[in-house]
């Protein structure tokens, strides 16, 4: 039997729908933003070795050569699309605070670096999981994809800043190790954005949003007994030289 036009016209329009978008002109930047939004999604939902590149391009409406031609590789997407939103945000925010040193408010300054990080991480917990899985089992996949690199700069630009705040603000803080410290305060609030579920006490003892991130910030200045940070000698003299 012999199917009617308009049937043969409706099964090459389905056909052809996802082969219709990828051949609309977009700008690079706008490309990119949609495979790696598309790619995201699809690693948090598949994890990284059942994703592929062909759902993600099909995703993103684009076609699958454009993929590769922005990220050269799977790999290179994956963490891209993982670590690079963390980092991005790591060195803006460094970029912003040194322009402020030294803080006129450390405590807000501190407050705000800890709510924007536990906001972002928690915005991708599934992809970052994923993510830091996979690094475990394939961490040739992790360093294909440059991700070591792309974060340690970013925590070593909040280092940077640590340490121009601290000089300034008269702070001593030896022996203690800034770069070392700095990225255990990132990693604590990654981890309480990630596993806060089964880290913090549950029920009625489960702190809100807030008041944990009040914790986490007079953590971060004060550390466990709440103590004031140490003036160096010649702050305590009245002055800064």
């Amino acid at each position: 039997m012999r199917r009617s036009a308009s049937a043969q016209r409706h099964k090459a329009s389905v056909g052809d729908l996802a082969e219709a978008a990828p051949r609309q002109r977009r700008r690079s930047g706008e490309v990119r933003g949609l495979i790696l939004e598309a790619a995201r999604k699809t690693f948090a939902e598949k994890g990284y070795a059942r994703a592929t590149t062909r759902e993600i391009a099909t995703r993103a409406a684009v076609a699958e050569t454009l993929l590769f031609r922005n990220f050269e590789s799977k790999a290179k997407l994956f963490a891209e699309a993982a670590l690079e939103p963390l980092a991005q945000f790591m060195r803006d925010f460094a970029v912003e605070m040194a322009k402020l040193v030294p803080f006129a408010d450390p405590e807000a300054a501190q407050r705000r670096f800890i709510e924007e990080l536990y906001t972002r991480a928690s915005s991708q917990r599934g992809l970052l999981l994923t993510f830091f899985a996979t690094s475990v089992f394939e961490p040739e996949v992790i360093a294909a994809g440059g991700a070591d690199i792309s974060i340690q700069d970013g925590l070593d630009a909040i280092a940077r800043v640590t340490e121009q705040e601290l000089a300034l603000a008269g702070i001593e803080h030896q022996p203690f190790d800034v770069p070392t410290t700095s990225r255990s305060v990132v990693g604590m609030v990654i981890a309480m954005a990630l596993f806060g579920d089964w880290l913090l006490p549950a029920g009625r003892r489960k702190p809100s949003r807030a008041a944990l991130l009040d914790e986490l910030t007079r953590q971060v200045l004060y550390g466990g007994f709440n103590q004031r940070p140490k003036l160096a000698a010649k702050s305590r003299r009245g002055g800064r030289g």
